[in-house]
């Protein structure tokens, strides 16, 4: 949620100089182009007690710091797009302008890219999620990587491999990308866990279109001007789709389970459901929003449109 926080976080920023942040380690590399690296905590499993003997956080300092917590709140966030909601949660704004609602651009042109040999047409895919609502079967991304090669276009794969614990009441969750055995990514330039976070976004803004489920790589494209395609389940696009150039989705083509699934959009209509992480199981046990509605054939609509 680091890039949905942003228009917020920097809203506060244009008035309020001295902002901490504690936050993922991994997520770094793309918060110190907005936020003083100094004034960045990463925290990760091992670390996090640690963290609380800062000066920032005790004594004099912090009897004049206010802390906001963008992790717990009464309001479901799933009822409204997270830029909206984090404007709410940290400023207490609703009805934002629409410009202030864009995701920042991200300073691509900073990024040294010279040790990749990226091609000069190119379509990025992102085949990992750490959603297992969000997931695209293995087959879809086979299809759409022979379906852009057809096309003319080289594909140039993204995502990262990384680990970190949530504690859920008394049991921890593993929270990290997942990637199919299934794939097949022979004839496409393979970039897995070889990128940073800011090298990952300035390749985003490189490529032609960005394809792949909703997550953290259609966020980082969100932060460029590339068109991108996106497979969504759990939610309705414009409680998702990114803010940019004063519009909600600009850029952006959704493919969704058709309206045959009545249990489509459903961490949207049912996020007061007693269970532990909805986006991590399916409340229905099948799965047929990914399995029957996430296929070539539901994109190819949309890939035409942009390839």
């Amino acid at each position: 949620m680091s890039v949905t926080c942003l228009p917020a976080i920097l809203s506060i920023k244009e008035r309020y100089q001295d902002i901490f942040i504690k936050c993922h380690e991994h997520h770094i590399p793309i918060l110190k182009y907005f936020i003083d690296e100094n004034n960045l905590y990463p925290y990760y499993d091992s670390n996090t007690d640690n963290l609380e003997t800062d000066p920032i956080f005790v004594g004099s300092m912090a009897k004049q710091s206010i802390s906001y917590n963008s992790s717990v709140t009464i309001h479901a966030p799933h009822q409204c797009h997270p830029v909206d909601h984090y404007f709410h949660l940290l400023d207490g704004r609703i009805n934002v302008p629409i410009e202030e609602r864009n995701y920042p651009k991200f300073p691509v042109n900073e990024i040294d890219l010279s040790r990749f040999d990226l091609p000069k047409k190119f379509v990025a895919i992102g085949p990992g999620t750490t959603k297992s609502i969000c997931q695209l079967p293995a087959h879809t991304i086979n299809d759409i990587i022979t379906y852009c090669k057809d096309k003319g276009y080289e594909v140039v794969i993204l995502g990262g491999k990384y680990f970190f614990n949530l504690q859920i009441g008394e049991k921890k969750m593993s929270i990290g990308p997942q990637f199919h055995e299934d794939l097949d990514l022979s004839g496409c330039i393979d970039l897995i866990h070889k990128t940073t976070l800011d090298e990952c976004t300035a390749i985003l803004d490189k490529a032609h279109c960005y394809i792949g489920p909703e997550g953290g790589l259609m966020q980082f494209c969100g932060m460029t001007d590339t068109p991108m395609i996106i497979g969504i389940n759990g939610w309705t696009p414009e409680m998702r789709m990114p803010y940019r150039h004063n519009k909600l989705g600009w850029e952006a083509y959704p493919v969704v389970p058709d309206e045959t699934l009545g249990c489509r959009f459903c961490i949207e209509n049912t996020i007061h459901a007693r269970t532990v992480n909805i986006m991590m199981q399916c409340l229905y046990d099948d799965f047929k929003c990914v399995e029957e509605h996430m296929t070539l054939k539901n994109f190819k609509p949309q890939l035409d449109k942009v390839l």
